[in-house]
């Protein structure tokens, strides 16, 4: 069963209204405000307060860090292609490094690798292969079995043809 609540009735709230706008504010207890940051401090955890030198020292400790580490990726990028050329990855020197201008002379045109035929026109193919149409790719499980299959039989061509 609903229990009737004691509320105040609309005259005495209209009364109360009536004395609250007539008189003087209450004042606030004295001591509310040292209440108030003591319930602060105690739902807050503890954290200390750094002064103003601290944090300074701080500041600089990290701008030197990132200054050092700044410095040192800028020497790695201009000192790395100079040590790999002299050094091979054992640390000790080598003297079976080649430089740039040979590693270039060895890497033939385009024009030679067409003149030889190693890579075979478009055209030619194109006209071997049947290209399957995109309703036959996907319903066909076994299309990628084929395609490694052909690749396999084409490679086998080539280094027959060599």
């Amino acid at each position: 069963m609903i229990e009737k609540l004691n509320y105040i009735s609309d005259d005495e709230l209209e009364r109360l209204i009536h004395y609250v706008e007539q008189e003087e504010l209450v004042a606030a207890p004295p001591d509310l405000m040292e209440h108030i940051l003591e319930a602060i401090e105690l739902s807050m955890p503890m954290t200390p307060v750094k002064n103003s030198r601290t944090k300074k020292k701080e500041f600089t400790a990290y701008c030197f860090r990132v200054i050092t580490s700044v410095a040192a990726a800028v020497a790695l990028v201009f000192l790395l292609p100079h040590l790999t050329e002299w050094m091979n990855l054992n640390g000790t020197v080598s003297s079976e490094l080649f430089s740039k201008s040979e590693v270039v002379q060895t890497v033939p045109s385009k024009e030679e690798i067409v003149s030889t035929n190693a890579v075979p026109r478009k055209e030619e193919v194109v006209a071997e292969k049947t290209v399957p149409r995109k309703e036959e790719v996907l319903d066909d499980t076994g299309f990628f079995e084929k395609v490694i299959s052909d690749t396999a039989e084409w490679l086998k061509k080539e280094k027959n043809r060599e």
